[in-house]
């Protein structure tokens, strides 16, 4: 039986919007520019959808549990990281396991992360609270969604 992140991750993979679906191989192949990474470092990308049905709520990003940056919807980012173990995160109302990834980076490597919203784990008959999770993505799925035309690149932070 699979795990809630195993189904929420392939959610994330699967789940493309429509206007990434028609698109040619060639233009969702390549992720979007940006300089090269330094050799000594790891670069890891930030990305999350604009769904404004489901949170506006901006949190803060942590990194090693040191505050990074805002999550902004509809934007990606990212950072080069020397090598090491990170832990990365997202202030959350809601509590469930797996919301936080941590990672060791090795120098030329590139990852992806999507900063995800489940705005019914933490809900009542009365109120409605943001989860926020950091799930891991796919190169291929995370370059679809950065190529959506709503996302604004945020760069380097």
């Amino acid at each position: 039986m699979a795990t809630r992140r195993e189904v929420v991750s392939a959610i994330a993979a699967l789940a493309l919007p429509p206007a990434v679906v028609g698109r040619s191989r060639s233009a969702a192949a390549q992720p979007p520019p940006a300089p090269p990474i330094p050799p000594d470092r790891a670069r890891v990308w930030f990305v999350r959808l604009f769904e404004p049905y489901v949170s506006l709520a901006t949190p803060m990003m942590f990194i090693n549990d040191a505050p990074f940056v805002p999550s902004q919807p509809g934007t990606v980012l990212y950072r080069d990281f020397p090598p090491g173990t990170y832990t990365f995160s997202v202030a959350s109302y809601g509590i469930d396991y797996g919301q936080a990834q941590t990672v060791p980076l090795r120098p030329g490597e590139e990852l992806y992360f999507m900063i995800w919203c489940d705005p019914l784990w933490a809900s009542g008959r009365r109120f409605q609270r943001d989860t926020f999770y950091v799930l891991p993505l796919p190169p291929p799925t995370a370059w679809q969604y950065m190529r959506l035309p709503d996302l604004r690149d945020l760069g380097t932070r």
